[in-house]
Formats: structure tokens, C-alpha cells, sequence
């Protein structure tokens, strides 16, 4: 067990913020099903954090902080609201993992 169990206990807490219910393996692909309104790339993240496979996870919740920043920005100088508003609690989590790591 390394960083990455933190990196998937993240996306799955990510995933029950966002979707409103706890994911399972099985239920994982739906995240963008479920709520329309998650962006695409958003939905791939945390995908990616509750791989089954460790290897495919992000290597640390640096690596999540730092992806879930260029997402806000999206390339341009103001964030995007959407996205800004969808991020809030999933961020602090993840800032907050990054502290506990420390």
C-alpha cells in the first residue's frame, strides 16, 4: 500500500460528492451518466483515481491538486464558474490529503 490507496479513497469520495451516491467498481464508468452537468474531464479524473490498478492511478494527490488547477482554468486567464463551483469540496479534499501526506 502507497500514496495511490489515498489517490483512489479521494476519487471515490470525489465520486460520491459529485454523483450523490457511494461508487462501487461496478458503477464507477456512470459518473457522467449520472450528473450531465460534471464535465468530461472532471469524470475522467476521478475515473483515473479509483482505477483498479494502482498503476493507472495518478502517482500522488500532488499530481490530482495539480490537474484538478488546470481544469478550473481550462487555458484561459478567468475559470470557468461551472467548473469553479464543481470543484470547490472536491479540492479541499484533495488539499487536504496532500497535508495529511506531508
Amino acid at each position: 500500500v502507497d500514496v495511490r490507496a489515498d489517490v483512489f479513497a479521494w476519487g471515490v469520495m470525489g465520486f460520491e460528492l459529485l454523483v450523490g451516491h457511494v461508487s462501487s467498481l461496478s458503477t464507477a464508468s456512470t459518473v457522467s451518466a449520472a450528473r450531465k452537468d460534471i464535465p468530461r474531464r472532471l469524470a475522467s479524473l476521478l475515473l483515473s483515481c479509483m482505477a483498479t490498478d494502482p498503476n493507472r492511478r495518478p502517482p500522488s494527490m500532488e499530481a490530482v491538486v495539480a490537474k484538478l488547477a488546470a481544469l478550473t482554468t481550462d487555458g484561459r486567464r478567468r475559470p470557468r464558474m461551472r467548473m469553479v463551483s464543481a470543484l470547490v469540496a472536491i479540492a479541499a479534499l484533495g488539499l487536504t490529503a496532500v497535508l495529511i501526506q506531508s
